[in-house]
Order: C-alpha cells, then sequence, then structure tokens
C-alpha cells in the first residue's frame, strides 16, 4: 500500500495521492485537513512541471531556503511549500477553485521533510 499521508501532527495533515497519467499530464488528490477544517479536491499537473516542482523540492531540501508551488491546470487551486522570511517553513493554499461551491484556503507551519512525501508521491506517475 502506498503511504499518501505526506504530513501528519495533531491539528494538521495532508494526504497526497497519485490517481491516473493520461498523455503528458498527471491527475492526484490533495486532502488538507487544517485546525477544524478540511477538504479535498484533485490537481491536474504537466508533467513537465512536476519535474520542476522535485527539482526545486531537492533545492529547498540542500539549502534549507527558498519554495516551490503545486498548481491545479485546471482551476485556481494551489499549495505554496517554503521558506519564509521568518525562517519558518510554511505551508499555503487553496483547494477547490473559487468557481466552485465549496472551497479550504489554508495555511500552517511545517517542517521541510513534508517535500520528501511530496516528491515520493508526485513521482508516482512514473510508476504507471
Amino acid at each position: 500500500m502506498r503511504d499518501i499521508i505526506i504530513y501528519k501532527t495533531e491539528k494538521e495533515e495532508m494526504r497526497f495521492e497519485h490517481l491516473y497519467t493520461v498523455e503528458l499530464h498527471a491527475t492526484y488528490y490533495l486532502h488538507v485537513k487544517s485546525g477544524e477544517f478540511s477538504g479535498g479536491c484533485t490537481f491536474c499537473i504537466p508533467i513537465y512541471y512536476i519535474e520542476k516542482i522535485v527539482k526545486e523540492a531537492n533545492e529547498i531540501l540542500d539549502k534549507l531556503k527558498g519554495n516551490t508551488c503545486l498548481i491545479d491546470y485546471d482551476s485556481d487551486a494551489y499549495v505554496r511549500f517554503g521558506f519564509e522570511e521568518s525562517k519558518l517553513f510554511q505551508v499555503e493554499g487553496q483547494i477547490g477553485g473559487s468557481h466552485q461551491s465549496h472551497m479550504l484556503k489554508f495555511e500552517f507551519e511545517a517542517d521541510q521533510t513534508i517535500l520528501i512525501g511530496l516528491k515520493r508521491n508526485l513521482l508516482e506517475y512514473k510508476k504507471q
């Protein structure tokens, strides 16, 4: 069984799962729990952009600075991961498109190890 939980604390959780790949795009399901609120949506991401995110995540893990952003190409949903000026690692984003009936905006502090699970699950598209 694949490990789809990429980050979990008492108050926050992020699950990220590869669903399928069609030609040059991969589709993932992202579920976020932030405090008392939670939500999920699919992210359609071009393969070239997946490789860019993985490269940026590696740089962040090596240098402990910088950021990267996971963007859904079918809506305005996104998740930004990175170090802010305060030197704390931040995760913030929007689950669900603003055109949909429901969406969740969230922000929480995490540690950079969330990127290890993100990279692992982003690269699942290669196993199909």
